[in-house]
């Protein structure tokens, strides 16, 4: 029964297989023209789609340039606006919005990377109203910030405490290296003609690397400091926060990195000169 009821199947198979392509023999130009109107509406399609991909893409990078590093507000979370790209595929395209916000974890203040996708608004939304870019923002919880608030001066000067903090960490890592390669010549200088002669400028470079390794931990703390304070100012519910007596100046100095900067390349140098000194006195 099994391989009759297999035999009928493949009969009736190749019975419409036959069927179907007489058809088509038959009414070839039909199916001709069919075809070519699917492909002309596809091909339409595709276009349209590709058309508005491109247009969301320059709109995008428009965004990125505007909008990059503005202090916000992104769903009860400060911080500013690190990013804007397209994503989403062809049919359903949209628009990343990455912000670098702040929050407190175990007592300390850190940075993360939170990410809102909206669908693309058109330009000619952006031309049409000054506050088109406005209310697309905040259709998905982003509210920037009044660009001359006492509010927006201290999310970027959170900003740079943190960017001056990690520059801090990469700055004493790179003290800790120098420090011991200056620590392991001189345990092997005594006694050794070819190095002796270099144990002062050796012990003037450990004691310049720890004077600045200690000037160093003293700013991180500082700015770790800082960091908390301008924290705890933003973290205040609005209403508050305007009749708060606060003065950002006297709190933070903007050109604090680049001092630390200049002594740490001085330090830098110090050491290369040393270097360069003992390479001439072996030779």
């Amino acid at each position: 029964m099994s391989q009759q009821g297999n035999g009928y199947a493949i009969g009736c198979g190749f019975f419409i297989v036959l069927f179907l392509f007489g058809l088509i023999v038959s009414y070839w130009h039909f199916f001709l023209v069919f075809a070519l109107v699917v492909a002309a509406v596809s091909g339409v399609a595709y276009a349209f789609a590709l058309s508005n991909r491109l247009q969301a893409k320059e709109l995008a990078d428009l965004l990125d340039k505007r909008l990059s590093q503005s202090p916000c507000n992104a769903r009860g979370r400060i911080g500013v606006i690190n990013s804007v790209c397209l994503a989403g595929d062809l049919r359903y395209p949209r628009i990343d919005i990455a912000c670098t916000t702040l929050d407190r974890v175990d007592g300390a203040v850190v940075d993360s990377i939170f990410c809102i996708s909206l669908g693309p608004i058109s330009s000619r939304s952006l031309q049409a109203s000054s506050n088109a870019l406005e209310a697309w923002l905040s259709g998905g919880g982003i509210f920037l910030l009044g660009d001359l608030s006492v509010e927006a001066k201290a999310v970027r000067a959170s900003m740079d405490c943190l960017q001056e903090l990690e520059w801090i960490a990469g700055a004493l890592a790179k003290l800790e290296n120098l420090s011991r390669s200056v620590t392991q010549t001189l345990s092997k200088s005594a006694g050794n003609e070819l190095l002796e002669s270099s144990i002062p400028q050796l012990e003037q470079a450990l004691a310049s690397f720890d004077s600045e390794g200690q000037r160093l931990h003293e700013a991180r703390q500082n700015a770790f400091d800082l960091l908390g304070k301008l924290y705890d100012f933003v973290s205040v519910p609005e209403g508050i926060r305007s009749i708060l007596n606060f003065d950002l100046d006297q709190v933070f100095e903007g050109r604090r990195l680049e001092a630390l900067e200049q002594s740490f390349s001085e330090v830098v140098a110090l050491n290369n000169a040393f270097r360069d000194l003992s390479r001439d006195s072996i030779a």
